[in-house]
């Protein structure tokens, strides 16, 4: 029973944020029903603006039943799960606003069974309990400005088919997700920033983010924490994207940090790690409708994304990822998707040189099959394979199999 209350409310938060974003920003949406970090948020605001009243409330559960049968640090089989609840409010006017909260179990998977690095579960975090998102922001004309704590990934570096999937490189990829002291303002703890999109003409939508360098507080990650000051610098991130209609869509981006950050394989006279300003990178996506949707037919629809980073100062120097997914899925009921997607994280030069034996990168390959039921329940097989987890020499081949279940209400 418990399981089940969990994986209710972390489905319904999820689904408020980003559909009011998506609202406000003339972009489309992402699915109600997707697994990523914030899709309670997207729920309560895709609601807000609907008949009913300006405020909306959402509650979504996760639970991710995993076992890895091969290779890995270690077989194994692990419960992992996650809360959300999101209020969200709008009224269809200049103003919108959001606040969320998320619960984790903890439990740890890919860090004690598979030792990948990309993350098999989205969900897999330190045990705790926080606010997640909580922010207001302005609509101007065809743009607007947000301030407060905000998800990074629910803005920048999207890839909207990429919410059905489980492991984390299919929201944002590895090569962003692990720079930083505490990565970016992501899943699990996000950072006080001040972000802004503006649409100068058709099918051009324009972002900016500046957002606080060190998420949380690293040497307490348990705990609740908005700091500003000392060495944290910030992390600014721009991007462009182009709706070429007929379901096509292009988007770059780019960021850097403005702290210094130890460099991976040189040191100083003194023995110790150079400092670098050196923390920067890109990014790209395509994404499109492979068979459009039409009369209840299936549609499928495919992504690529790349991107890079600063070797120098980050593992993880670039990536290459895509995958498709059918819609509704094989048995041909409404709300069902199945896809595949491919994931491959390199790691850099001077990564290799400080680790010597290092594999050159990371690469999973994952299967799931979504199924939608009565009373906001929903049950999602998944298989993934990871070859060279980690990139430890060491470490074998890992199968993972496991079924995630989601459970989302909003009033």
């Amino acid at each position: 029973m418990r399981w089940l209350v969990l994986c209710a409310g972390t489905a319904f938060a999820c689904i408020v944020d980003d559909a009011a974003v998506a609202a406000a920003s003339s972009t489309p949406a992402r699915p109600a029903a997707d697994n990523s970090a914030d899709a309670a948020d997207s729920i309560a605001l895709g609601r807000s603006a609907a008949a009913g009243g300006p405020w909306k409330f959402s509650a979504l559960a996760t639970v991710d039943l995993l076992a890895n049968t091969r290779g890995g640090a270690a077989r194994g089989f692990r419960v992992l799960d996650k809360l959300a609840l999101a209020a969200a409010y709008d009224a269809g006017g200049r103003w919108v606003a959001l606040l969320s909260a998320q619960y984790t179990n903890g439990t740890p998977f890919s860090g004690s069974l598979v030792a990948d690095t990309q993350t098999v579960s989205n969900i897999e975090a330190i045990g705790s309990i926080r606010v997640y998102e909580a922010w207001l922001m302005r609509r101007i004309g065809t743009g607007g400005i947000k301030v407060g704590l905000v998800d990074l990934n629910s803005e920048f570096d999207v890839q909207d088919a990429g919410g059905l999937f489980l492991n984390s490189s299919d929201g944002i990829a590895a090569e962003f997700s692990h720079t930083g002291r505490n990565g970016p303002s992501i899943f699990p703890t996000t950072a006080l920033a001040i972000t802004g999109f503006a649409a100068p003409a058709r099918g051009w939508t324009l972002r900016l983010g500046v957002f606080d360098g060190v998420p949380g507080d690293p040497a307490h990650p348990r705990r609740f924490a908005v700091k500003l000051g000392g060495d944290d610098g910030a992390l600014v991130v721009g991007q462009v994207t182009r709706d070429l209609g007929d379901g096509l869509r292009v988007e770059a981006g780019a960021w850097r940090y403005t702290a210094a950050f130890d460099a991976l394989d040189r040191v100083d006279a003194t023995g110790k790690p150079q400092r670098l300003r050196a923390s920067q990178g890109a990014y790209a996506i395509i994404e499109g409708d492979l068979i459009a949707p039409a009369d209840g037919k299936p549609s499928l629809r495919g992504w690529l994304r790349g991107g890079v980073a600063d070797a120098r100062v980050n593992r993880i120097a670039g990536y290459l990822g895509g995958g498709l997914v059918i819609s509704p899925g094989f048995g041909g009921h409404a709300g069902d998707s199945a896809g595949v997607s491919v994931m491959h994280a390199s790691f850099g030069g001077a990564a290799r040189r400080a680790e010597p034996g290092l594999h050159g990168g990371e690469t999973t390959i994952e299967a799931t099959y979504r199924a939608v039921l009565p009373w906001g329940l929903a049950v999602q097989p998944d298989l993934q394979y990871v070859i060279h987890p980690g990139g430890n020499p060491g470490v074998r081949d890992a199968l993972v199999a496991g079924v995630r279940l989601t459970l989302a209400v909003s009033h």
